[in-house]
């Protein structure tokens, strides 16, 4: 009772009603990230007919398709590697992400001419190599070489 209080103090507090929560969802978030890729996970959410799966839809495909592999992969390896390495990963990526033209143009769009409309590197998540993110997320392609790989292609 303790635990079922708390959710009710806390969705009073942010308004929610039970079919905002997570728990609500797990269904359709079962059966669509549950995929091995990016796109997967992108097109099973465009083939919900779900206003809150739309939402997600349109959330990813507003962020940068480097960014959002980058991410996608360092989650899903995260689940096979140590604490102190995923903080190491972590470290590393942010680096990486400050040495590139991804986060600049994510502030530029947004801080700076706050026109919303960001120019990505790369237009598409089809368009970035999965494997080489995979390899700079492991440590195994060095941030510098993977600028010239995942960084810039757009100019």
């Amino acid at each position: 009772p303790v635990i079922e209080s708390m959710i009710a103090r806390m969705k009073a507090r942010i308004g929610k009603s039970d079919d905002d929560l997570i728990p609500a969802k797990q269904d359709i978030i079962g059966r669509c990230f549950a995929a091995d890729t990016v796109e997967d996970i992108v097109e099973n959410l465009a083939a919900e007919d779900s206003d809150w799966a739309q939402d997600q839809l349109t959330l990813i495909q507003s962020r940068s398709p480097l960014s959002v592999k980058i991410a996608f992969s360092h989650i899903r390896q995260a689940k096979d590697v140590e604490m102190d390495e995923i903080l190491e990963r972590d470290l590393k990526l942010s680096d990486f992400f400050m040495a590139g033209r991804e986060f600049a143009e994510g502030v530029r769009a947004l801080l700076v001419d706050k026109d919303k409309k960001p120019l990505w590197g790369f237009a598409d998540l089809h368009d970035v190599d999965s494997d080489a993110v995979a390899r700079l997320v492991r440590g195994e392609l060095p941030p510098e070489d993977a600028l010239g790989i995942l960084d810039n292609n757009r100019g």
